[in-house]
């Protein structure tokens, strides 16, 4: 591929996400309305994948593979190789919802080039909300630009948050502590890629977590920054392929939030 993209090959890029990300969303929500049998397999502790989960990213990657050949590709179920341009995927994120039949999950889409999230799709197909952005450009929900949170006080804040059998709990349950000794409101949504989005919409005035995987929250970065908020530099090291810790939330809540999760960059 070229050493660099045009503008308006990123933007094709965009276009094509927000489409693909509309029928992959379909896909799924056909299996989580009873339209499809769902089978349901165990990946590991509170951790599951549906057919519906394979079926829709190999869906998003046969698309992307035709319409971008040379992009690489990595999804959370069948994995797949990081280049200097590739294409990050959840095809359902919030999947133990989507089992239960809890109509919080999305779709989540992105376009990582030389390291930088450059598009970033999630689609709430249950919702009819689709959140998008591309780098420079802002970010819209069903085509109207949002904002972050104008939020500064923590006690008046309503934190996002998600939990995972990675981690010690201890560290986990040590954050949870201080945020309700601040006196700020918190939900456990189920779903981090929507949570961000949500950052981005100002529905939530920040979300964290001790450890994600980069498929989970690649398109909910951009989001966050395009939208005007902070977020720490999650892709940085090793985080595009062993994840890592995550905080976003506005530019007014950003030092008492690093501060309260320990998370700084």
């Amino acid at each position: 591929m070229p050493t660099t993209l045009a503008p308006s090959e990123i933007e094709q890029r965009y276009h094509a996400a927000i489409g693909i990300a509309r029928e992959a969303g379909a896909m799924a929500a056909r299996t989580f309305r009873g339209l499809k049998a769902m089978k349901v397999e165990s990946k590991g502790l509170q951790d599951y994948v549906t057919n519906a989960d394979r079926e829709v990213e190999t869906f998003i990657r046969d698309a992307l593979k035709r319409a971008y050949p040379d992009d690489d590709f990595l999804g959370e179920e069948h994995g797949g190789k990081i280049g200097r341009a590739v294409w990050i995927v959840d095809p359902i994120d919030g999947t133990f919802n989507f089992l239960r039949h809890i109509p919080f999950f999305c779709v989540s889409i992105a376009f990582v080039l030389d390291g930088n999230v450059e598009v970033g799709v999630v689609y709430d197909p249950v919702g009819e909300e689709l959140f998008a952005a591309h780098r420079g450009a802002g970010a819209v929900l069903n085509g109207e630009p949002i904002k972050v949170s104008t939020c500064a006080r923590l006690e008046e804040a309503l934190i996002g948050l998600s939990s995972s059998y990675r981690t010690s709990s201890e560290p986990y349950l040590t954050v949870a502590r201080r945020l309700f000794e601040q006196q700020s409101d918190s939900r456990r949504l189920g779903s981090a890629a929507l949570g961000m989005a949500y950052v981005a919409a100002g529905r939530l005035d920040g979300f964290w977590e001790l450890h994600l995987n980069s498929w989970d929250v690649c398109a909910g970065l951009l989001l966050v920054s395009e939208a005007g908020g902070w977020r720490n530099d999650f892709l940085a090291g090793d985080g595009m392929t062993r994840g890592g810790p995550l905080l976003a939330c506005p530019k007014s809540l950003k030092t008492v939030l690093q501060k309260t999760t320990g998370i700084h960059s």
